[in-house]
């Protein structure tokens, strides 16, 4: 019984960091598309910058997730909320203000963001190992 519980531990440690770091590098190119999606005329100018900056933020918190978690860092679980609320964050603006892009704004929601949400959310949330308090 302890040895599957310290697998299934491992298995999310192992699946989180590459999960984390892959969507991380994969939000760097999605910045430039994203951006130009985004309607040119709104009522907020500086609309397309805080989308960036959103989706900026995700980045970090995923590539911050990744790296202290391929440490193996307790801190991790830190990133992991922090990328968690961001992404969950993204999803509902996303979704709540799609004009033009809802489906694709719905399918992003539901098929990525919400999954990697709960992935960090698991992360987040997951005990201490001995071993890893005592980093």
């Amino acid at each position: 019984m302890a040895a599957t519980l310290v697998r299934a531990r491992t298995s999310l440690r192992d699946l989180g960091w590459v999960a984390t770091l892959g969507a991380g590098v994969a939000l760097v190119p999605w910045l430039f598309v994203a951006s130009s999606l985004l309607p040119a005329a709104s009522g907020a100018e500086a609309w397309s910058a805080g989308w960036a900056l959103l989706d900026a933020a995700e980045a970090v918190a995923l590539f911050a997730t990744g790296a202290l978690l391929h440490r193996g860092s307790p801190r991790a679980r830190d990133a992991a909320a922090v990328a968690a609320g961001l992404l969950l964050a993204d999803a509902w603006l996303d979704v709540a203000t799609a004009s033009s892009h809802r489906v694709l704004s719905l399918l992003l929601a539901l098929f990525v963001e919400a999954p990697l949400a709960v992935l960090c959310g698991a992360i987040a949330v997951r005990r201490r190992t001995p071993s890893a308090a005592a980093r």
